[in-house]
């Protein structure tokens, strides 16, 4: 847990003491890490990768028992620190639109030629067209939500389009005036793309709560044999319950994110872009509370290991 109980420190939790190495015949919980994720640049910041939630299974499946629960919760444990991880990666796309020049999104200047107006459409119909797919794996927004963005982000493309067509047929009077309205008649790296981020961040948010719920459920289980046993079971309890706790944190952070992005329009440009950012911050909270929510999971599995 030495990386995990290092971000805990940053989070002003306290960590559990360090647990002595496991015996051969008992299984190891993995130890979880908080990755540091690089922040991507320009156009690349629209692009980010979702990963679809697999599917609930439709009946109820038994929890597995003794060697085998050790064995899932480990695993389970492991995949939340991937989804929270994930999470991080996806907020530093939305930090890198966030922070583009507003007057040339990084790439379009009153200098730029036909050959270079023409690229920064290109950047911004491809960044559009990943950040459409990341809608399209984002199976906690609602419907009504997800065809809004994906009509905002179609309606971009086809204007970006047209608009690649009038700058190669310019005269060079007219073609510093349409390539600056490649960033201020769209606003796709500084606006539209963090918009599609955040809805996505929230759904994220929200799958990486399921993650760490049914690891909860997994950790009960194991709380619930050990003490059957005579153990003292109340510390591992505590963390356990936590887990419930900080997921609830996180989803009432989120909940209302894609609803508070989705009117946000080019032409409220810039002064709009404080709503994107109380945005950001709402998935702050909820990436903080998931991540104190993981912490808790690889204590208590910890401590579960100890009692043996």
């Amino acid at each position: 847990m030495l990386a995990l109980l290092a971000g805990a420190a940053g989070l002003g939790c306290t960590p559990s003491k360090p647990s002595p190495p496991p015996s051969a015949s008992t299984p190891s919980s993995p130890l979880p890490t908080v990755s540091a994720t690089a922040t991507p640049t320009s156009t690349a910041a629209v692009t980010a990768s979702v990963t679809p939630s697999p599917p609930s299974p439709s009946l109820p499946v038994p929890l597995p028992t003794g060697t085998a629960a050790v064995a899932a919760s480990n695993e389970r444990l492991t995949e939340a620190q991937h989804s929270v991880d994930s999470l991080e990666t996806l907020l530093s796309s939305v930090d890198a639109g966030l922070a583009a020049n507003e007057a040339t999104e990084g790439d379009v200047t009153g200098a730029s030629g036909v050959r270079a107006c023409d690229a920064a459409v290109d950047r911004r119909v491809g960044a559009l067209g990943s950040a459409r797919r990341a809608l399209e794996s984002s199976p906690h927004l609602s419907s009504a939500d997800r065809n809004a963005l994906e009509g905002q982000i179609d309606a971009a493309v086809s204007g970006l389009r047209a608009l690649r067509s009038t700058i190669d047929a310019d005269p060079p009077t007219r073609l510093a005036a349409d390539c600056r309205a490649i960033v201020t008649g769209y606003r796709v790296i500084g606006l539209l793309g963090p918009k599609v981020q955040l809805a996505a961040a929230a759904d994220r948010a929200l799958g990486n709560g399921d993650t760490l719920t049914g690891l909860a459920a997994l950790l009960q289980q194991r709380v619930d044999a050990a003490k059957g046993r005579g153990k003292n079971v109340a510390t591992a309890q505590g963390d356990v319950t936590a887990i419930g706790g900080k997921v609830t944190e996180a989803a009432s952070a989120v909940g209302g994110v894609p609803a508070m992005v989705l009117p946000l329009d080019a032409p409220g440009y810039p002064a709009n872009r404080r709503t994107l950012v109380a945005s950001r911050g709402s998935l702050s909270t909820a990436r903080r509370a998931l991540l104190e929510a993981l912490i808790s999971a690889g204590n208590a599995s910890d401590r579960l290991r100890l009692l043996g």
